[in-house]
């Protein structure tokens, strides 16, 4: 599938003979021993479990979102048997310095390359840059857009369907 012709062809994950039980602390041929993710893409989701399959890693996931995205891709990378720990987005840049590699979906790629991601995705491009580390963004054929740039209209479009409402945070916060 289009998960095993992207990691093949971008080399992101190699292949260890280390066992998940060491953490991924012991990697070899170039293998990414910690990646960073934050929220729910079903591409990220998808080229994160093709690379299970053959190479060993700890995943950190950020969950930001109040709806518990993050925990979806956790709780599907978990059963793969890949070590996970959830963080919070506030600690995106303290944990940088141990990921090898940063990979975040997008709801929309523009023509000029601009992606429109989750909250948070291009605050994680930044520390990534300012760490030196590769940011990349797995995105399905259908979200790359032909235009340069999006207008109010054309976001709501892309983003489809309004976030649901979550009834907890209402409560909590009730509107006035």
């Amino acid at each position: 599938g289009s998960a095993s012709r992207l990691s093949a062809r971008r080399g992101l994950f190699g292949t260890s003979t280390a066992s998940r039980s060491d953490g991924g602390r012991r990697m070899g041929g170039g293998v990414c021993d910690c990646v960073l993710t934050h929220g729910s893409c079903a591409a990220v989701t998808a080229l994160l479990l093709h690379a299970a399959r053959e190479a060993h890693f700890t995943l950190l996931v950020a969950e930001g979102s109040p709806d518990g995205e993050g925990h979806r891709t956790a709780a599907a990378l978990g059963k793969a048997g890949v070590p996970v720990r959830m963080i919070e987005p506030c600690a995106v840049a303290r944990c940088m310095a141990q990921v090898q590699l940063v990979l975040c979906g997008a709801r929309a790629v523009r023509q000029d390359g601009g992606v429109i991601g989750d909250v948070g995705t291009q605050t994680m491009a930044i520390v990534a840059h300012a760490h030196k580390r590769p940011f990349y963004v797995a995105a399905p054929h259908h979200a790359f857009c032909h235009t340069r740039h999006l207008d109010a209209s054309a976001q709501s479009i892309v983003r489809g369907v309004p976030a649901p409402t979550n009834r907890r945070i209402l409560l909590e916060r009730p509107l006035r």
